[in-house]
């Protein structure tokens, strides 16, 4: 890995650049890329999925980024995107100083030359019915190298990757999945790229085979001065091999910087609960912070606001309420159980074993001793879905015993358009922007607003 400062844009700037020597080789802005969502006989478009949604990074010259987040986030997609491999259906990506979606004829080809991807699964990159040592030299073949030297030069790059000449005549089925995402690089380097995009580039493999994995392109983006985009849910892997790092969360970039800055010091929460997920033998290392509640947001219909929102442990509390986040947090996941349909209080007075009293009449409001309760209906739902006895704040309190009464009635409608008009944060409101943290990076989180 080089210097994570040489070549690479300040965390807080703009990733455009002029093409320069001192510029990002790669610099990508509000980057798009949405999927229509079509119904109907006639196929009307009447929405879409936000797989991309306003991405912005740029790669040094020389320099590996690491592009991390769960499963579905978009990652790949935005990776594919950069590449020309998904058309762009918004932003800006530049190369080398030059709009890559306006590339062309010679331009678009010199552009395919200078850049590379290695895949996932190496099997759905080789052809089983070539030889690994033809389809490595694949490349090679488009662009009108003969027979003999691609053999040769292709030869070459299995010794830089590790593998014995012998394996160049053998088929995909006879190799190990090591040696096959071996012959991926070596496909991959056979152009003598400037920049390869690694897509999950050790997931399919054996813990072992990924440490071997992960030193060699450590060694080739040494000897090849490779300028690396490295996708990956695996915050592990990012450690080992990045020099700087991106997290993207539903579509788009929640924090960014160089990677031990990051993931040594989050200032994003869900940062902060991916670098607390990684598997760890010391069983003295607390690992609460590692718990996320809900679910990843539909990519169709993301929520308002801060799109991690709806799971974030550090919530901020409406303003004029003195709850604190871990109480708003539980008010917003009763909240969110009654709009997914969710809250019945029939299955959770059959959990309680049938201790519960029935809801009397006229205390569907919540008057008379909803607060604890553990042997009502009503503190049995206040405990299924994570809320306090009684919640720190008189006003809030009366709202939410309000709302749990009507649902222990079994008026769920009702509870939830009683929340739903009752309280509203910033974080539901408005998409945060990226700003300056303490810890000397940027992060797009409403606790560092102002």
């Amino acid at each position: 890995m080089s210097d994570p400062s040489a070549g690479a844009p300040p965390d807080d700037a703009s990733p455009g650049g002029a093409g320069g020597p001192d510029d990002p080789l790669l610099a990508v802005e509000g980057l798009e890329r949405h999927y229509p969502v079509r119904e109907g006989f006639l196929r009307r478009r009447v929405g879409a999925v936000r797989a991309v949604d306003g991405v912005d990074f740029a790669v040094g010259r020389g320099e590996t980024l690491g592009l991390v987040g769960e499963s579905g986030c978009g990652k790949s997609t935005a990776a594919a995107s950069v590449l020309g491999l998904e058309e762009p259906t918004g932003g800006s990506v530049r190369f080398d100083g030059r709009e890559v979606t306006d590339l062309s004829g010679e331009a678009l080809a010199r552009f395919r030359r200078r850049t590379a991807m290695v895949f996932q699964d190496p099997n759905d990159s080789l052809d089983p019915r070539m030889t690994v040592g033809e389809s490595a030299g694949e490349p090679l073949a488009v662009h009108g190298v003969g027979r003999e030297r691609r053999r040769a030069a292709v030869a070459d790059l299995f010794d830089r990757v590790g593998l014995a000449r012998e394996t160049l005549d053998r088929y995909p089925h006879e190799l190990s999945g090591g040696q096959k995402q071996r012959v991926g690089l070596a496909r991959a380097l056979s152009l003598d790229p400037e920049f390869v995009v690694l897509d999950e580039p050790v997931s399919a493999l054996d813990v072992s085979v990924q440490a071997e994995i992960l030193a060699l392109l450590a060694d080739l983006g040494r000897e090849f001065d490779l300028s690396v985009l490295l996708v990956s849910h695996d915050v592990s892997v990012v450690r080992a091999a990045c020099d700087r790092v991106a997290v993207m969360y539903a579509g788009q970039l929640v924090e960014r910087g160089a990677t031990e800055a990051v993931l040594g010091a989050p200032q994003h929460p869900y940062t902060e609960a991916l670098a607390a997920a990684v598997p760890t033998p010391d069983p003295r290392v607390d690992r609460s912070g590692a718990t996320l509640s809900g679910d990843v947001p539909d990519a169709a219909d993301p929520p308002d606001g801060c799109r991690f929102h709806p799971r974030c442990p550090a919530v901020l509390a409406p303003d004029g309420t003195d709850l604190t986040s871990e109480e708003y947090r539980a008010v917003l996941d009763f909240r969110a159980a009654l709009d997914a349909g969710a809250v019945d209080p029939e299955r959770v007075r059959g959990r309680a074993g049938g201790a519960t009293a029935a809801v009397e009449d006229g205390d569907a409001s919540g008057d008379g001793g909803t607060a604890g309760g553990g042997s009502t209906l009503r503190g049995a739902l206040r405990a299924e879905y994570g809320l306090p006895a009684e919640l720190g704040d008189e006003a809030a309190e009366e709202t939410v015993a309000a709302a749990v009464g009507e649902a222990a009635a079994g008026e769920t409608a009702a509870a939830r358009e009683r929340l739903a008009g009752a309280f509203s944060s910033v974080c539901e409101r408005d998409d945060p922007a990226f700003r300056p943290t303490d810890a000397g990076h940027p992060a797009a989180c409403h606790r560092h607003d102002g």
